[in-house]
């Protein structure tokens, strides 16, 4: 993975450019106070070791949904719109490296700061599943859910990056696409009953992560309700068909245009 010189670009891009200082604060400073607060908490719960331990594993995987709704966007919204303004993508194109290496070495090597926030958890939740006795499929609902919101909201960025030429109008609609998931999905609910008059979940939340992921850990017993187990699947299977084939089009794309 690491011959790949998109990738390597990135990563030294990253952690050398001063250009970038204000997302690494922005990555930093949540990051340090996510620590601070957690590890506070965690003190709490080695105290009062039976207190309240699922909701200490609820709040810490809503927090860590949030910081990746909020931070991925900004990170790969600008990834394939730079190259373009600074009219560098032009000479991307024309150099021996295949489509898959351009697009996967843009979204990996704008990725590594997620991952090392979700790794400052670990210990974290896993003391409080332990605590709370917390089942499998809980903890594997919870961290499936972050992982395909983690990809479907990183490659509709980087594929709006592709698709449009400005950075500024990239971001705006990569956020846009997450709003419409997170919090769009849970307005519109709001309106569908309050036209019906009569307050029941839609099929609208089956698509926003935070409902199905407060459901999930909410979970009482150790097998799962075959109601919420088809919406943790709907959720996960249509995320992954999302981001894979906006996968498939950039690169299918870019390989016909470098090939004409």
């Amino acid at each position: 993975m690491m011959a790949n010189p998109v990738l390597r670009k990135e990563l030294r891009t990253r952690l050398r450019s001063k250009k970038n200082r204000t997302i690494q604060l922005a990555i930093v400073i949540p990051a340090i106070l996510v620590i601070l607060v957690s590890y506070a908490r965690l003190i709490v719960a080695i105290l009062h070791i039976k207190h309240e331990n699922g909701e200490i594993w609820l709040g810490c995987a809503i927090l860590q949904l949030g910081i990746i709704s909020f931070i991925t966007p900004g990170l790969l919204a600008n990834a394939i719109t730079q190259e373009k303004e600074q009219r560098t993508w032009g000479s991307l194109l024309v150099t021996r490296l295949s489509s898959w290496q351009i697009i996967s070495g843009k979204l990996i090597g704008r990725l590594t700061p997620i991952p090392i926030i979700m790794i400052l958890f670990v210990p974290f939740m896993a003391f409080s599943a332990k605590a709370a006795d917390m089942t499998w499929q809980t903890m594997g609902g919870t961290y499936g859910i972050l992982f395909a919101s983690l990809l479907l909201f990183a490659v509709q960025a980087l594929f709006w990056s592709w698709l449009l030429k400005r950075t500024s109008t990239a971001t705006s609609v990569s956020y846009g696409f997450v709003f419409l998931l997170t919090a769009g999905t849970a307005i519109a609910n709001e309106l569908i009953n309050s036209m019906r008059r009569e307050w029941t979940d839609t099929v609208l939340l089956w698509f926003n992560p935070f409902h199905v992921l407060a459901r999930v850990i909410n979970l009482d017993g150790s097998v799962m309700p075959a109601d919420l187990n088809f919406e943790l699947s709907i959720l996960c299977y249509v995320f992954g068909w999302i981001a894979l084939a906006m996968l498939i089009t950039m690169t299918g794309w870019l390989k016909s245009t470098r090939t004409e």
